[in-house]
């Protein structure tokens, strides 16, 4: 059985989630709490699947991404706060990229291989976002709170690195599979979205804290 520490510091930004809920409800974040039950138990299934006998994982991370992305956004929508009309665009976008994601899935790429249609869309999207999350927060920071100290920064800071990560290993995912490019057995890009994901959840899990502070500092 696998569990490495990738998934061990998932395991501790739900735990953190948890413990912090108070804080993440403050700051509209609570929706991560499902997010990061389904990510532990996507990864233990899909880390562990030569155990149940499948030839590969692609299927568990592809319905994990029609799942998981729905969540995403709608933690994205409650940081980046939009009037009536910025909601309206952003629900639009967002549904013709889920109508898009879906199709992909079942009927274009499939689900027995690595979605990169997906992904790559998918994630540039959350980089576009998240920057612009962190650019009107930049523009709303005060003395109270400083920018580095928002839990909102860290979330989409991470966001960013995250999304920049995988549009870079996933642009080469297909020339890796076909270079048979491995590292002690398996891919190279999968070393690399592990070493994304750590850098992803610890974020995460500063960010939760942070929330906590915050809402002790302020009652």
């Amino acid at each position: 059985m696998e569990f490495g520490l990738y998934q061990a510091v998932q395991l501790i930004s739900l735990i953190t989630a948890i413990f912090c809920y108070k804080g993440l409800k403050k700051f509209k974040l609570t929706a991560f709490v499902p997010l990061l039950i389904l990510v532990c138990i996507v990864e233990f299934i899909a880390g562990n699947y030569k155990m149940w006998g499948w030839p590969s994982n692609y299927i568990v991370y592809d319905l994990y991404f029609i799942l998981s992305t729905p969540i995403l956004l709608y933690i994205l929508n409650n940081m980046l706060a939009f009037k009536k009309k910025g909601q309206l665009i952003y629900w639009l976008i967002n549904s013709c990229l889920m109508l898009f994601v879906t199709y992909n899935t079942f009927f274009l790429q499939g689900l027995h291989k690595i979605d990169t249609y997906s992904y790559l869309t998918v994630e540039s999207f959350m980089v576009i976002w998240s920057l612009i999350a962190i650019f009107r927060q930049f523009l709303e920071d005060d003395a109270a709170t400083m920018l580095n100290e928002h839990p909102y920064f860290w979330i989409n800071g991470s966001t960013v690195i995250f999304g920049l990560g995988i549009l870079f290993i996933m642009g080469l995912s297909d020339y890796i599979i076909e270079k048979k490019i491995f590292l002690y057995g398996k891919h190279i890009y999968q070393y690399v979205t592990k070493a994304l994901n750590f850098v992803l959840y610890i974020s995460y899990s500063y960010a939760f804290i942070l929330c906590r502070k915050l809402t002790v500092k302020q009652s």
